[in-house]
């Protein structure tokens, strides 16, 4: 039988190491500008309006990325917004995300999350569908995707850019 010698070892480490390195500088990018996982699972308890949501825990969240027409205020296509929110979340169980360019928490002690439902976006579907607005006021990760889904919504004058937005 035939010893393997020390050399032949360290130059297969080598060559281990340099593919890591190679696929951690190719997916660096994809790595840092995409949304945090945190790892959180929760149920959807209540919807509260088109772009916040009280978890089962308590804890209530506000959709990153999104803006949706206000009930307190009567705007149009409020309540749309939140019922279309509801259908997709109400009582279902959805994962959080964290979005690295932006704070846990708002000033109103929101959590400042993307909310997944079987491995979909739902806080760009609502943007997606017309439900609501690509926010802009704060930065995300995920920014050139809103953008791209509330252009196609305000083209296909999907939602509230058909309804509510006059030409």
């Amino acid at each position: 039988m035939k010893r393997v010698s020390f050399s032949n070892w360290w130059a297969l480490g080598v060559i281990v190491g340099c593919v890591i390195l190679a696929l951690l500088l190719l997916y660096a990018d994809n790595i840092l500008n995409s949304p945090q996982v945190s790892g959180d699972q929760q149920s959807v308890r209540y919807v509260i309006d088109g772009d916040t949501v009280q978890l089962s825990n308590g804890l209530r969240v506000r959709l990153l990325g999104v803006n949706t027409p206000e009930i307190s205020k009567h705007d149009c296509y409020a309540e749309e917004a939140k019922d279309f929110l509801a259908k997709l979340v109400m009582g279902k169980v959805v994962v959080l995300q964290m979005d690295a360019k932006n704070e846990d928490k708002d000033k109103y002690q929101r959590l400042l999350r993307y909310i997944f439902l079987n491995g979909e976006n739902i806080n760009e579907k609502i943007v997606m569908e017309g439900y609501g607005v690509y926010y802009r006021r704060f930065p995300i990760s995920l920014a050139e995707e809103f953008n791209e889904a509330e252009v196609a919504a305000k083209t296909q004058r999907k939602g509230l850019w058909g309804k509510c937005v006059k030409n």
